[in-house]
Parts: structure tokens; C-alpha cells; sequence
């Protein structure tokens, strides 16, 4: 598989991205092991993302430095990110439906009743469920409750704007998990442009942030 013409960036540690073509099947290993290769332990910077002319994130677990990552592939409303250590991301209207990283594969399953995830963030009831399968575990229920907080500033790349803030409070009664997760979006586009979610009890909440979004082309 052709790696296109992005083959890009980051420092900041694990999160180094490249990407392959439109293809659902692309040789992310080999966009990977080259994505290695350049700029190596040193954190990104605005000049750095203006460079990358693709979609990326800001990517931040738990106190970690903040890592730059740019989109590989597209699937419908699904953006999959792959970092260079074989982490994998997808989004879906902001929301994370799954994340892979070692050990952890945490998966949301059909069935899911999630306004996030369907582009229409509003206050309300959600139910998740979720896929753990290397630990064998299927369909957990996530039970969650959406409500609007008001309005927050988030940083993007050319500085600060003005977000609807919605927080979500939830518990798995399965996993003893309380969560709470906080989304960012554009009144008018329902953009998600910022979020802190939580996707496993293993793990502490996952920052992501949008620094050039998604306009259609990956290529």
C-alpha cells in the first residue's frame, strides 16, 4: 500500500502520527514505523501543525505532555487515529468509540444509544455498551446523563473561542466505574472541538482537542 504524501509529525513521546490514503485497509504498520522517524522527543507547536496541511488532534492522557496526532483513515462519521506505538483512536462525532493501547481494547458496541455519537449533544439520558474483547467481556451497559453547563473557552490553533459545555456524569454498575467526561462544541455546527473522556476504569480521562479539523480530504 502507496503511503501518501503525509507521513507527519509529533514529538511529545508516543502519539506520532502518518497516515495512508482513503483505503479502510492501509498499511498503518509501515505509516507508523516511519512517522518514527521524525521529530523525535520534542513537543509540537502551532507552526508544527500549520505545516501538516491534514486533520489533527491534540491528544493528552491523564497529566501526559499533549501529543499531536493526524487522521489516517475515514470511515462515514468514523476518524481513526493510529499512533506510532499501534495506539488506535476512532472518534465519532467527537465522541471516542474506541480505543486500543496494549492490554486495554475497549470497543462501543451496537445497541448504543448515545447522542454524542450521534452528532445531536443535547441534555438527556444515554446508554452505552461496551466491547472489552481481549478480556472476554461483552456488551457492558454504561448508563450516563448529559447537561449543559453553560459556556467555556477552549485554546484551539488560532486562539480561544466560545463553546456550549455539556457534562456527562455516568456509571457501570458491572465494572464498580463512576465516570465523568466533559464535551466542548459549537453552538451552530455542533462541532465537538474539545473533550476529557473517560474510557476504561483503567485509564485515566483522555484530553482531546481539535487543531485542524476534518474538511473531507485525508489524502
Amino acid at each position: 500500500m502507496k503511503i501518501t504524501r503525509r507521513s507527519a509529525l509529533l514529538g511529545a513521546g508516543t502519539f506520532l502520527l502518518a497516515g495512508c490514503g482513503n483505503s479502510r485497509n492501509p498499511n498503518l504498520s509501515a505509516a507508523a514505523d516511519l512517522a518514527r522517524s521524525f521529530f523525535a522527543d520534542r513537543a509540537f507547536t502551532d507552526a508544527d501543525v500549520e505545516r501538516v496541511p491534514f486533520a489533527s488532534i491534540g491528544v493528552q492522557l491523564g497529566t501526559a505532555p499533549e501529543a499531536m496526532v493526524v487522521l489516517a483513515t475515514v470511515d462515514g462519521n468514523d476518524l481513526t487515529w493510529i499512533a506510532a506505538d499501534r495506539s488506535l483512536i476512532v472518534t465519532r462525532h467527537g465522541r471516542i468509540i474506541r480505543f486500543t493501547s496494549g492490554d486495554i481494547d475497549v470497543v462501543t458496541a451496537p445497541g448504543s444509544t448515545d447522542p454524542v455519537a450521534d452528532g445531536a449533544v443535547a441534555a438527556g439520558d444515554c446508554m452505552r455498551l461496551l466491547d472489552f474483547p481481549k478480556a472476554q467481556l461483552f456488551s457492558v451497559p454504561a448508563q450516563s446523563t448529559l447537561a449543559a453547563t453553560g459556556q467555556a473557552r477552549v485554546t484551539l490553533l488560532h486562539g480561544e473561542i466560545t463553546t456550549r459545555s455539556f457534562t456527562e456524569t455516568g456509571i457501570s454498575h458491572p465494572l464498580a466505574w463512576e465516570f465523568e467526561n466533559h464535551f466542548y462544541l459549537d453552538a451552530e455546527t455542533k462541532r465537538v472541538w474539545q473533550s476529557n473522556q473517560n474510557v476504561t476504569p483503567q485509564l485515566p480521562p483522555i484530553k482531546i482537542r481539535v487543531l485542524r479539523p476534518y474538511s473531507g480530504d485525508i489524502a
